[in-house]
């Protein structure tokens, strides 16, 4: 069977990206910059006070202290928005406001609280430095310097930089258009009377939930029963006007685990089938032109864990989000792990820390595929090698945070 990362590597060799498309700046939030975003002039435009002060020479505050004042003129007023345009004479100082043009001739501006105002003067009872308190022009951006990659999110201290430096309207990648088809004659939804036999539908409201926690809304999300006919039109019909299509269910080796051959019989080219992974062994990818099909395993916990670990990074790069790494790091395990089969296992886990104070992930009871308590409860996996079958209690294991999110 495919190994988890070479899975991965498939599914993102095949991933296209989208084009792009502008958008005014107002609905950017959420997106990816679809190119790199050079500042059109120098930010800061101008050299600005960052303090409530007063202007001065930094030659004529020098000796200044609290025993030895020095006193200086007040020459005039540089206001946000309302600059003085004059010079600054030696021994004189502007009273100037937070974000007010720095007037010529002064080089430091000293802070409102070090200074005694009084009639037309000032007393400074602290020195002051060449260059205090001065925001200068340039110095975050330079004319022509990149202010954003390629692939970067855009978050509200993106638009607000992307205002600052002009742009209402930027050129991104769209979010993917993806739908859902969950299989099964057995679901129902939740509400609905159940009948001997019959179980409610967990997966087409979590799915269409992860979607949105993403800042994706599914094109469509439906139910079908487990007959070839009806799967092959309602697959056809999804293939045909998304993106990405996830169906769940259906890919195992039962006799009606119907995705696979189905999907075959309408064109789609499989790229695999089945992963050394628990839970999610049955997974299945395949594509028909640009457009990807994510086979993924019935059960909820499955499902979800095989969205998380293969669709998800995959929707991140179709939308052309900068890299795909989940973060994984080290902790401390806080109870024996065993396993017996020979496949990568996301263990689901909750972060804490141990009488040492030191970072320590504490495995869930139930892990099985079908019970989704645990997976509600948890904030991490701990990945067990494919390759040990025994994790012993204190040794440092390798955790990848559980972030329904997209970061």
């Amino acid at each position: 069977m495919l190994e988890i990362d070479a899975a991965l590597k498939i599914v993102l060799d095949n991933t296209p990206v989208l084009r792009s498309e502008t958008v005014d700046l107002d609905r950017a939030l959420g997106l990816a910059l679809a190119e790199d975003l050079l500042s059109p002039e120098p930010i800061p435009l101008f050299d600005s006070s960052a303090m409530d002060g007063f202007a001065v020479h930094s030659g004529d505050v020098a000796g200044a202290d609290e025993q030895n004042p020095v006193t200086l003129k007040i020459a005039a007023l540089s206001r946000a928005g309302e600059p003085y345009t004059g010079p600054v004479p030696e021994g004189t100082a502007v009273k100037i406001m937070t974000g007010a043009v720095v007037p010529s001739g002064a080089d430091a501006v000293v802070m409102k609280e070090y200074v005694d105002e009084q009639a037309g003067t000032i007393l400074v009872k602290r020195a002051a430095l060449r260059g205090d308190h001065i925001r200068r022009r340039g110095e975050e951006f330079a004319e022509g310097q990149t202010a954003l990659d390629a692939g970067t999110l855009v978050t509200p201290p993106v638009i607000g930089l992307l205002a600052t430096l002009g742009f209402g309207a930027i050129a991104v990648r769209p979010n993917p258009a993806v739908s859902i088809i969950v299989t099964g004659s057995e679901l129902k939804s939740p509400g609905e009377e159940l009948k001997r036999g019959q179980i409610r539908d967990a997966n087409t409201p979590a799915l269409v939930a992860a979607l949105r926690a993403i800042g994706i809304e599914p094109v469509s999300a439906e139910r079908v029963a487990d007959d070839g006919g009806t799967i092959a039109s309602r697959l056809a019909a999804a293939l045909e006007s998304s993106d990405v299509t996830i169906t769940v269910g259906g890919v195992s080796v039962g006799d009606f685990d119907l995705v696979k051959d189905v999907a075959e019989e309408i064109g789609v080219e499989t790229l695999f089938w089945r992963i050394a992974m628990k839970p999610g062994k049955p997974n299945y990818f395949g594509k028909k032109g640009s457009s990807l099909l994510f086979g993924l395993p019935g059960n909820p916990v499955s499902a979800l864990v095989s969205f998380h670990e293969l669709v998800k990074p995959a929707l991140r790069a179709m939308a052309g989000r900068i890299g795909v790494d989940r973060g994984t790091f080290r902790a401390r395990l806080a109870k024996d792990l065993k396993k017996r089969s020979h496949r990568i296992e996301f263990v689901r886990g909750r972060l804490g820390r141990d009488a040492e104070g030191e970072l320590a992930v504490q495995p869930l009871t139930f892990q099985e595929s079908h019970k989704l308590g645990t997976l509600s409860r948890a904030d991490c996996f701990i990945r067990f090698p494919k390759e040990e079958t025994f994790l012993e209690a204190g040794a440092k294991v390798t955790v990848e945070p559980l972030i329904w999110s997209m970061p």
